[in-house]
């Protein structure tokens, strides 16, 4: 059996076996925010908004990521606590009230190295991690994210390339290896 034909009935029975109930979100809006710290960059996160299901909510985050709101914005906003595989929690209006308006769409690696941040007993940083800048990316047309854990789809996506890249390196020692014959 090839490859691809291997790799596609392990979709088909991945699907077979899937029992979750995965809903589907509508992503209307996509907003980027480019992460730093007190050394460098650590990369943009692309956050896919569900204008359908939360609007007031999302033309409000809209607004904090372009021009802001009676001078504050998320640009230059510090994340004030970090809880690993859990939550990254930056914007100082939260009022315990929490509505869900999006998912990363492009950057979740962003958001691993955010979660190595190094933090206190309260879960806060202890150096500077903030957003050095926001704004809106363009939507041509709207589309559908899943909450599905098991996406054996976005799995493999997030994966090809570091495996390829992996690969890739071990198929070049490999062969220098046998050019040098040992």
């Amino acid at each position: 059996m090839y490859f691809h034909e291997k790799i596609l009935c392990l979709i088909i029975v991945s699907k077979f076996f899937n029992h979750i109930d995965a809903r589907q979100f509508r992503v209307t809006d996509q907003v980027y925010l480019d992460i730093q710290d007190e050394n460098r960059l650590l990369g943009r996160v692309v956050i896919g908004l569900f204008g359908d299901l939360a609007p007031k909510a999302v033309r409000n985050f809209k607004v904090l990521a372009t021009k802001g709101i009676k001078g504050k914005s998320y640009k230059g906003t510090s994340f004030n606590r970090i809880i690993k595989r859990f939550m990254v929690q930056g914007t100082p209006w939260l009022d315990n009230l929490h509505t869900v308006i999006g998912r990363v769409i492009e950057g979740q690696n962003v958001i691993h190295l955010l979660e190595h941040t190094p933090t206190d007993v309260d879960d806060r940083p202890t150096r500077r991690v903030f957003i050095a800048d926001s704004g809106l990316l363009p939507t041509p047309q709207p589309f559908y994210v899943s909450d599905d854990p098991y996406d054996l789809w976005a799995w493999i996506k997030a994966t090809a390339v570091p495996l390829t890249m992996s690969f890739s390196i071990l198929g070049f020692f490999h062969w220098m290896m046998r050019k040098m014959e040992i």
